[in-house]
This record gives structure tokens, C-alpha cells and sequence, in this order.
């Protein structure tokens, strides 16, 4: 019997909030484009972390229930605020969405479904990216009931076959579903493979220097996709291949990054621990602070308004991470024993 035991990745949790806050300052639209990669490198994090999580879980019962316990019910919660909020005040619905309705329960129910706009979007914005991991999270609970002893492998498999396939239907969620930011999911499981045969592993003054390369890499590959989107081999090179080289670095040198004493150390990991909080309500803050510049007159697309509506993202989330997704996590935790 598989022990359940999970090490904590700290540098993997840094590079969770680097993504988090790439993300938050993409939605302030201060420079258009810029943090879009965000999401991609959650995407290969998820691959990664649900890798180790297979190779370290028996029952697959247990493994579903575990993820749903860890996303649902907050992702229902802020989608009924959405819902609340786009109802009450119509002019925020920027996807068109009503608020009430199948629209409300398709989203509940992680349903692709086409808004009122034409894009495929529930309620709450940010939820687009959690519909794919709910299929994920079944793709693995699949695999690990059907593998003997390679769950990783075969989950794999399932991913690429259904991703492959859905091209072939014409309907809302095939096309929802066959989209390429599935292969950054692909790439993070693989991404364990090569780090569990390939043991590259970096010193310790390299853990630092490994920090710095990562956001540069991150900053880089931003800038030149925004300044390059007409699809051309380095394009695709720097929007696919950066993600998850990023990644890469972060796991050859987790082991270094645990023995150093950066100063700003516990603020990532703190911010990674509270990323899915700031993930999900950020949007909320966001939409407040440029409500506000109008009133106040203020350039809604500054770097001032920018600046201060991304920490105070940050510092919301940490709160709502730290005084009530936490201690509900906590009480739910006991239904999966």
C-alpha cells in the first residue's frame, strides 16, 4: 500500500505565486498582454503536483475526493457572488453572462457553455481555467484506477486521447476542451517523469541565481509574445517552451532553495499557499478599484491604479485563504479519511 505522504515543493509554491501575480497584474490591463503566461505556468504546476499526488495515492475514490473537497467549494461560493453581483448590477456583465439561470448552474457544474458574447466563459471569469482541472482531476482518478502500478503513464494517455479526440465533435465543450493550453498539462506530468529518472539537482548559490532566472524568463517571454503575436516559430518557442522551462528549473533546485534564508522566502511560499484564493476573488478587487477611477477621475489604466489594485488582490486572497479557506479545508479534510 502507497504511503500518503506529500513533500512540500517551496520553490514550486514561490513559482505559484509568480504566476499568481503575473495573472492578477494581466487583468489590470496596465500593459495588454503582460502576465498572460500566468495561467500556463498553472497549468504545468498542476500537471507536476498531480504526478507526485498519483504516485503517492492508492484509491482513486480518495484521490476525487480530496480535489473536489480542495476546489469546489470556494469556486461555488465566489461563483455565487459573481452571480449576485452581475445580476444586481447588469452593466458588469462583460461576457454577457445574466447572472441566473442555467448560466449559474452550468458554471456550478463546470459545463463549457457559450455567454451571450460568444466566448466560452462562465460567471466567474478565472473559472474557465478550473473547468480543466476538474476534468483533469478526473482524468487522474481514471488513471489511477485502471493503471497497474503506472498511474502517471496512463493518466498520460487518458489526457492526450480525449484532447486528441474532441476535435473531432463540433459541440461547445469538444471545442472548449481540444484547445492547446491542455498540452502545458501534458508537459508538467512529463515534467515529474524526467525529474524522478533524470535527477539534475542544482547547489545551493544556485538556488538564487535559479529565482532570478525565473522571472527574467518569465518577463521575457511575456514581452516578446506581446511584441510578437503573429504566430512565427519563436513566438511558439517563447509562449510554449518558457512555461514549462520554468518549471523545470523550479524543480532542480527545490532541494537547494529549502536550505537557503532568502529574506523575501516565507512572503512567496505564504502568497503560493494563498494563490487559488487570490486567483479566484482578484477579479472582484480589480473591478472595484476601476469603478472607483471613474468616480475619482482617476487614468484607469495607470501604473498607480495597477500597482495598488494588485496588492490589494494579494492581501484580500491571503485573508480569504487564511480565515476561511483554511479552517474550512481543515473540517472538510475529515470526510476523506
Amino acid at each position: 500500500m502507497k504511503l500518503n505522504t506529500q513533500p512540500k515543493l517551496e520553490l514550486l509554491q514561490a513559482l505559484r505565486a509568480i504566476a499568481c501575480v503575473a495573472v492578477v497584474f494581466f487583468h489590470t490591463d496596465y500593459q495588454p498582454g503582460f502576465g498572460a503566461s500566468g495561467v500556463n505556468i498553472f497549468f504545468v504546476l498542476s500537471g507536476v503536483i498531480m504526478a507526485m499526488l498519483l504516485e503517492s495515492e492508492s484509491s482513486p475514490v480518495r484521490f476525487i475526493k480530496k480535489r473536489f473537497i480542495r476546489i469546489i467549494p470556494l469556486y461555488w461560493i465566489t461563483t455565487s457572488v459573481a452571480a449576485v453581483v452581475t445580476w444586481l448590477y447588469p452593466h458588469l456583465r462583460s461576457s454577457g453572462n445574466t447572472g441566473i439561470g442555467w448560466e449559474y448552474i452550468f458554471s456550478l457544474m463546470f459545463i463549457p457553455y457559450k455567454a451571450q458574447n460568444g466566448n466560452i466563459v462562465p460567471l466567474l471569469g478565472p473559472g474557465w481555467s478550473i473547468n480543466y482541472e476538474m476534468v483533469f482531476y478526473v482524468s487522474c482518478a481514471v488513471g489511477l484506477w485502471m493503471s497497474r502500478g503506472r498511474p502517471v503513464l496512463t493518466t498520460t494517455l487518458i489526457v492526450i486521447s480525449w484532447w486528441y479526440f474532441s476535435k473531432f465533435s463540433t459541440t461547445v465543450a469538444a471545442n472548449f476542451y481540444h484547445r492547446p493550453v491542455v498540452l502545458f498539462f501534458i508537459a508538467g506530468i512529463n515534467l515529474w517523469l524526467v525529474n524522478k529518472y533524470f535527477k539534475l539537482r542544482l547547489r545551493n548559490k544556485a538556488a538564487i541565481l535559479s529565482m532570478l532566472v525565473l522571472c527574467t524568463f518569465l518577463a521575457y517571454s511575456e514581452w516578446f509574445y506581446n511584441q510578437h503575436r503573429q504566430g512565427n516559430a519563436l513566438t511558439l518557442v517563447t509562449y510554449y517552451f518558457f512555461p514549462v522551462f520554468i518549471v523545470y528549473l523550479g524543480l532542480v533546485a527545490e532541494s537547494a532553495f529549502q536550505e537557503t534564508s532568502l529574506s523575501l522566502k516565507k512572503v512567496f511560499i505564504q502568497i503560493g499557499d494563498a494563490s487559488y484564493a487570490i486567483y479566484l476573488t482578484h477579479l472582484f478587487i480589480i473591478h472595484f478599484f476601476a469603478l472607483l477611477s471613474r468616480k475619482i477621475h482617476l487614468n484607469s489604466n495607470g501604473i498607480i491604479l495597477a500597482s495598488v489594485s494588485v496588492l490589494t488582490s494579494i492581501i484580500f486572497g491571503l485573508i480569504v485563504h487564511r480565515f476561511f479557506d483554511e479552517p474550512l479545508q481543515k473540517k472538510l479534510k475529515l470526510f476523506t479519511k
